[in-house]
């Protein structure tokens, strides 16, 4: 996944990292960065690849949770709000396109 902040006063941003849990309301990862709060938006490309691939999707997102644990990281949960790439077609082998 990717992230950056979307917000016209927010810090700019990216961080690339792995997802600890995911499903299609959100996901959730762990970051060093102490710069996550509630309420946060944020652009979030899920998955990620690089170069881009073909199964990347780009997302408005917002932070619902922040766990700041003993050993400096921080758990942060993300609620996927809206889409901001369309999924492409789906043709089934054999097909044609139009």
């Amino acid at each position: 996944m990717k992230v950056c902040p979307c917000g016209p006063r927010s810090e700019f941003f990216e961080e690339i990292g792995t997802t600890r849990n995911v499903s299609r309301e959100g996901f959730y990862f762990l970051t060093k960065r102490e710069y996550y709060q509630e309420s946060m938006r944020l652009f979030v490309t899920l998955p990620y690849h690089s170069p881009a691939g073909l199964r990347d999707r780009e997302y408005i997102g917002q932070v619902v949770r922040v766990e700041l644990f003993d050993d400096g990281q921080c758990g942060v949960a993300v609620q996927l709000l809206s889409s901001v790439t369309a999924t492409p077609p789906t043709r089934l082998p054999g097909s044609t396109p139009r």
